[in-house]
């Protein structure tokens, strides 16, 4: 008899893509924050339906561990470190949720701020 708890059914990978495409979206559900606008090369690809995201990278270290660099741009009048925090709560809520990974770390970068207008 054999035994289901130890049934090997292949390995699961998941693109780094995919992580970006999941931090784009939490990022896109905070109010106020937006990721950094894209860049000639992004715009190129976008044109035959590659989407890239600028400002999210997927770093992999020797050991398996997965870190994320967020560049973000917030909205004038928000408290940064507040916003900064909600990010990486955000982020890794949905990357635990949707792939059951625990990230290493989740580094936040202010690039700009949005000014609304007047």
């Amino acid at each position: 008899m054999r035994q289901l708890n130890n049934l090997d059914l292949g390995s699961i990978k998941v693109h780094k893509q995919a992580l970006a495409e999941i931090v784009a979206s939490a990022v896109a559900s905070i109010e106020g924050v937006t990721l950094v606008q894209d860049n000639i090369a992004s715009k190129f690809l976008k044109a035959f339906e590659y989407k890239m995201y600028p400002g999210v990278d997927v770093n992999i270290d020797e050991n398996g561990d997965v870190s994320l660099d967020v560049k973000v741009i917030v909205r004038f009048g928000l408290n940064i470190p507040h916003v900064a925090t909600e990010i990486q709560d955000t982020v890794k809520f949905a990357i635990e949720k949707m792939v059951d990974i625990k990230l290493k770390g989740i580094n936040v970068s202010i690039h700009g701020i949005e000014r609304g207008v007047q």
